[in-house]
């Protein structure tokens, strides 16, 4: 670990791990705002497996109380590094910052290296949506990017889909390079007026392709919130996937089965150990026609993993399935199906609501204080061109 540090945040909290639950105490109500102003924050950055092993516990207990989606768990994070990113060549990059010794924010990010150039992005950003910081105010937040600016070891930094609602957001507005854009979609249940899923489940063709379906026989549609996920679905969703990435050409994860199957089985076990789980499938008699692996989570319904038996492409099986899905998040009182990134026709034809995501760049080195102002053009014209 690498140990600078910074200016003190105007308010804090200080966490402590007991019984399983996170204890808040103010540190203004405890040492004065006065002392608490004019003290020293340390800012560190963890680089190892080693480094992050012995955060996790604390990590987790940030999550509990501030993360305001699933993907900045410790635990996924960890399940990443040990099957996919250390395997490929990155390297951690988490800068923490503590007060008192207690963590009170943390960047989960990482450095691979592409081009000739050091790029500096969320570490499992190639799996997770909607990564971001954690910190228990804005003030300690923007101190922790201030200290990500000047940790050095990386040339670019390009930090992809943030959302707009985030402080994480506001902080990056003021001193990163917007780059492009991107639209996520979801079904807000609470606007029923514009409940598009709904309508396309008592479409005509659509009920129709139902029958077909049940003369083939019975449809069964199942969910499990714990782990471990049952093997034939989490088999049926590897195949199914890897099927459709080499019908399509798409180039990534399941290039290697063996290996993606390893990364889904780590992101499920990490979701069912924090209680996040939502694995489902829908059933045709014997045959798995669609499977979901996703996470519920702060009232929302994740949908991450989708997939489908091509040979049952004239049924619809993935749209019989998000229908499925969409009633069950409504009849459990969620408030949100959120699609997560990624602009498929279908997700825009469910949705009732859609959000806009950002990408920012800054430069971390002399070269990229040279290369950054070209990616963010190419960035950009590449979003105009989409």
């Amino acid at each position: 670990m690498t140990a600078c540090n910074g200016t003190a945040a105007s308010a804090a909290c200080k966490l402590n791990a007991a019984g399983g639950k996170v204890m808040m105490v103010s540190l203004i109500s405890e040492f004065g705002s006065r002392s608490l102003a004019a003290s020293k924050t340390t800012t560190q950055v963890v680089d190892t497996g080693e480094g992050l092993t012995a955060i996790l516990g604390e990590w987790r207990a940030l999550q509990a109380s501030y993360g305001r989606y699933p993907f900045t768990d410790a635990t996924l994070i960890d399940a990443w590094w040990r099957i996919r990113g250390e395997k490929d060549g990155e390297r951690l990059h988490i800068v923490t910052c503590r007060w008192n010794g207690s963590l009170v924010a943390i960047a989960p990010l990482s450095i691979t290296r592409r081009h000739g150039l050091r790029f500096l992005r969320w570490a499992g950003g190639d799996m997770f949506d909607y990564c971001d910081s954690l910190a228990i105010t804005d003030t300690v937040n923007h101190d922790l990017w201030n200290s990500v600016r000047k940790s050095g070891r990386f040339d670019v930094a390009l930090l992809k889909t943030i959302r707009p609602e985030t402080s994480t957001y506001g902080v990056l507005s003021a001193f990163a390079r917007p780059a492009r854009t991107s639209m996520t979609h979801a079904i807000c249940f609470n606007d029923d007026g514009k409940a598009a899923w709904r309508e396309q489940g008592k479409r005509s063709r659509f009920r129709r392709t139902l029958r077909k379906l049940e003369e083939r026989g019975p449809i069964r549609f199942e969910v499990v919130r714990e782990g471990p996920v049952p093997k034939a679905p989490f088999a049926a969703l590897i195949q199914q996937k890897t099927a459709w990435a080499a019908r399509l050409g798409k180039v990534g994860l399941f290039d290697n089965p063996h290996a993606a199957a390893l990364m889904l089985q780590g992101i499920a076990d990490s979701l069912a150990a924090a209680g996040n789980l939502h694995f489902s499938w829908l059933q045709c008699g014997d045959d798995i026609i669609a499977v979901h692996l996703g996470c519920a989570f702060g009232n929302k319904l994740y949908y991450y993993m989708p997939s489908y038996d091509l040979e049952w492409s004239d049924f619809s099986p993935g749209n019989c399935l998000l229908v499925n899905l969409a009633e069950w998040a409504n009849r459990n009182g969620l408030d949100e199906m959120d699609f997560l990134r990624g602009g498929d026709a279908y997700k825009e034809k469910f949705a009732n609501t859609s959000r806009e995501l950002s990408d920012f760049t800054f430069p971390g080195s002399v070269i990229g204080y040279l290369a950054e102002p070209l990616l963010n053009s190419l960035l950009l014209s590449r979003s105009s061109s989409e």
